[in-house]
């Protein structure tokens, strides 16, 4: 009996031993298991990781590292880390090693590493994590990202910033940088020369409370607040600037957005000013020659139509009463071609001093307005082409100065009258209306037309128009194609 029951046990104690084989492996299968995800989770991570020895020694390291370097693993596994550092980086390496092997917290910083080919920049995390290794040592892993592209991205942005702010620093304008509120975060010399202060009273402070006047700060300043949001500030315009001492200066500005070139988030403008306040003077005192010359030429003009008029005019119409009511003993001599001769040229002449006097100064033009002086000077060319007019009741009614008349009354006459000689149309039409607070006076014709350009700065009667146009602070706009031809001045009525 005893003899049976041995094998019986030693089955079952074999059993139990290949049971907790199989367990074993089981479990052994499963660490491997996990080893080899960890691994894989080290070896594919982003960051480039790195297992060190508290002598510096290289224990293990993932492609990453291994690709940022250029070296091969074999290269580097078992030598020591601070080979592949930067000589005035390798102290403070070291020292942050000890440190995490102590358990003391150490500060995320960037290491120059030399790879094969170049120096890399690596930004290692703070807080080492120790591990142990198989072989019970204990080792710190280190995990950096490759900043090198950024690094030296970086610097090419500032090398570029620094460019451009000695740029701004060194040219004849004026250069400013505002951020989103409107504070100066740059400044260059000449702005401070401009406007009589230092460095320090400009940066930080709101251009617009500090530089443009009161009475359009506020505005500005929301305005400016709104269009950077929208990221649309305007290219171009003009404004005054306030200096120092109160004065104001009239300054050019041309604009742009500022934007962060990582996320292209807008961060402010930047704007170039040219300080045109003499120029605008020197605008204001050419239109105030201009406005002077045009009443002296106008009033010249006055006088000669009314020297003629009341002169030889009435001389003529004199002369033409006498021819006509000659006495009874002279009616043979009126009968003569002769005498006929000399009534009828000295009736033309009476004609065409009135047309001169007409062309020097409108007598309609002053007692009953701008409306029927242009249809009387419609009257003298209705027998050479077919003409119309068209003046809005807002224009009949709108009050304009003296000045005005006049301007607008020259330019019609001007632009009829080349219509008449050179365009050979066969219709002029005249229209006059009123847009808000300006006067709008048209002159289009069917004719051949001509090139506008090619004439610009040649023709005396364009040349005229358009300086009378600006005397008043209007402006005049021709356009001109064969059979078409529009001559149109805007001219403002509240100056």
């Amino acid at each position: 009996m005893t003899a049976s029951k041995q094998p019986s046990g030693g089955n079952r104690k074999s059993d139990d031993m290949r049971r907790r084989i199989g367990e074993l492996e089981e479990e052994l299968a499963g660490v491997r298991q996990s080893q080899q995800f960890y691994h894989q989770l080290y070896e594919a991570s982003l960051a480039g990781n790195v297992v060190l020895q508290a002598d510096g020694t290289i224990v293990a390291i993932n492609r990453n590292f291994v690709a940022s370097l250029g070296y091969a693993k074999e290269e580097l596994v078992g030598k020591k880390i601070t080979q592949f550092i930067v000589p005035e980086d390798r102290r403070l390496a070291m020292n942050d090693l000890r440190a995490a092997f102590k358990g003391q917290t150490t500060e995320a910083r960037a290491f120059d590493l030399i790879g094969k080919d170049s120096i890399r920049t690596i930004w290692v995390a703070s807080g080492y994590a120790r591990i142990e290794a198989g072989d019970s040592r204990q080792c710190i892993l280190v995990s950096g990202m490759d900043i090198t592209e950024r690094k030296r991205a970086t610097e090419a942005l500032r090398e570029s910033e620094r460019r451009f702010r000695e740029l701004l620093q060194n040219v004849n304008l004026i250069a400013v940088l505002l951020d989103l509120k409107g504070n100066v975060t740059f400044c260059n010399d000449f702005l401070v020369r401009t406007c009589g202060c230092t460095k320090e009273e400009v940066l930080a402070h709101n251009w617009f409370e500090k530089f443009i006047p009161p009475e359009i700060a506020g505005q500005m300043k929301d305005v400016f607040r709104k269009m950077v949001k929208l990221g649309d500030v305007p290219p171009h315009y003009e404004n005054d600037v306030l200096t120092h001492d109160g004065q104001r200066r009239r300054i050019a500005w041309n604009n742009t957005i500022l934007r962060n070139p990582q996320d292209d988030a807008i961060i402010g403008t930047a704007s170039i000013g040219e300080d045109i306040t003499e120029q605008r003077h020197a605008e204001a005192a050419l239109a105030d020659i201009r406005h002077k010359l045009t009443t002296a030429r106008e009033e010249e003009r006055r006088r000669l139509a009314r020297d003629l008029h009341d002169s030889i005019g009435q001389s003529l119409v004199a002369m033409q009463l006498e021819l006509a009511n000659a006495p009874e003993e002279c009616k043979r001599c009126k009968q003569t071609p002769f005498w006929q001769g000399i009534s009828d040229r000295c009736a033309r002449a009476v004609r065409e001093i009135r047309q001169v006097c007409y062309g020097l100064y409108p007598p309609t033009l002053e007692p009953l307005g701008l409306s029927a002086a242009l249809k009387e000077l419609l009257k003298d060319y209705r027998n050479h082409v077919k003409i119309s007019s068209r003046f809005s009741e807002a224009f009949k009614k709108r009050p304009l100065s003296e000045e005005t008349r006049i301007a607008l009354f020259r330019i019609a006459q001007e632009a009829v009258q080349n219509a008449v000689r050179h365009s050979k149309a066969s219709r002029i039409d005249l229209k006059a209306l009123c847009r808000g607070k300006t006067v709008v006076l048209s002159v289009e014709d069917n004719g051949v037309g001509f090139d506008v350009e090619a004439l610009r700065g040649r023709g005396v009667g364009l040349h005229s128009m358009q300086d009378r146009a600006e005397a008043v602070e209007g402006n005049l706009h021709i356009s001109s194609q064969p059979g078409r031809t529009v001559v149109q001045a805007q001219i403002p009525t509240d100056r």
